[in-house]
């Protein structure tokens, strides 16, 4: 199945892909690392908490060991049950320390959830939750947006 959404190429964060239809200023309102699991599978629930989220900023996804393909497709339930009037997310190949560097420092939330970007995440000073706080976190962030 498709995904519901066009990624359309955006100059930022050195070359990273971003998918929304609602225009950005450039405010980022997190960085979540998505790695598969051992099993290859996405976490689904937190690529749907953070495309939720996006209602309020940019949400930049670190990809580790994961497709923009498998990502998408990840998402298709979620923005057929959302919609496109979101900011969107940033995709951001997780070897691009540059990019990622970039993006960390500007995030006001970063979402870790493999031992190797917890260990540069350290190096570089910048603190993080894990998936499970963040998912929690996304999700009350929506709710209270719906209620206003």
């Amino acid at each position: 199945m498709p995904p519901a959404f066009d990624s359309t190429p955006r100059a930022a964060f050195g070359g990273g892909h971003a998918s929304g239809r609602r225009a950005t200023d450039g405010r980022i309102g997190a960085v979540v690392e998505i790695p598969p699991d051992d099993a290859h599978r996405l976490p689904v629930e937190l690529i749907s908490a953070v495309y939720r989220a996006s209602r309020n900023a940019l949400m930049v996804l670190v990809c580790h060991r994961a497709s923009r393909a498998a990502i998408d497709a990840a998402l298709t339930p979620t923005v057929q049950e959302v919609g496109l009037d979101v900011h969107g997310v940033l995709y951001l190949d997780g070897e691009d320390e540059g990019a990622v560097r970039e993006a960390v420092y500007r995030a006001p939330v970063v979402v870790a959830s493999t031992e190797r970007f917890r260990t540069r995440l350290y190096a570089w000073g910048v603190p993080f939750i894990d998936p499970r706080e963040a998912v929690r976190h996304f999700d009350c962030r929506a709710e209270r947006d719906l209620a206003a």
